[in-house]
């Protein structure tokens, strides 16, 4: 048994605030991880022009998403869940970022 999972007897909204407090510690180390990728592939953008600073905005945010699903994911998901199937896509992501982490493919 995941330590996400509801446990006999818990009430919804009390299984629901747990897991969103613990997907909300992910997030909030994710948002420090993301704003320093995003600043460097920024720096890094190919195009390199302040003329065309907002392709180089989407072309930071494109390289983010594909080097790091995961972490998009959980960045942009910021909703208390309310039903039980967001709640298990909210389990899943954690369990998604855990074995990412435990294979060093998010550093942090």
């Amino acid at each position: 048994m995941y330590y996400l999972d509801r446990q006999q007897d818990e009430k919804f909204h009390d299984w629901a605030h747990r897991v969103f407090n613990k997907y909300n510690q992910i997030r909030e180390l994710l948002v420090k991880k993301h704003h320093f990728l995003f600043n460097y592939y920024l720096l890094k953008s190919p195009i390199g022009t302040t003329s065309n600073y907002f392709d180089d905005l989407d072309n930071a945010e494109l390289k983010l998403k594909e080097d790091y699903p995961i972490m998009e994911r959980i960045i942009e998901n910021k909703v208390f869940p309310k039903s039980i199937s967001k709640v298990k896509q909210y389990i899943k992501n954690i369990k998604d970022y855990e074995l990412s982490t435990k294979m060093n493919m998010i550093h942090l």
